[in-house]
């Protein structure tokens, strides 16, 4: 059975530091590694406004079904 995808585009205050900190770790990774620059006072300034929910902006979400 072929599964199907849907995408959404949802508003950045809909969400939690907890629940894109994941993609925030990755993101960082690949700057150090990339660029040389340590990406993590950055990505905290970026948590406490998600959580404060003052970070605005978008974010793709898929979703298999």
């Amino acid at each position: 059975m072929a599964s199907s995808t849907s995408t959404e585009i949802l508003d950045l205050r809909h969400f939690s530091a907890p629940m894109l900190r994941a993609v925030l770790e990755a993101e960082g990774d690949l700057w150090k590694q990339r660029l040389h620059w340590d990406y993590r006072s950055s990505a905290r300034l970026l948590m406490q406004y998600l959580d404060n929910h003052l970070l605005p902006g978008t974010r793709q979400w898929r979703r298999t079904k």
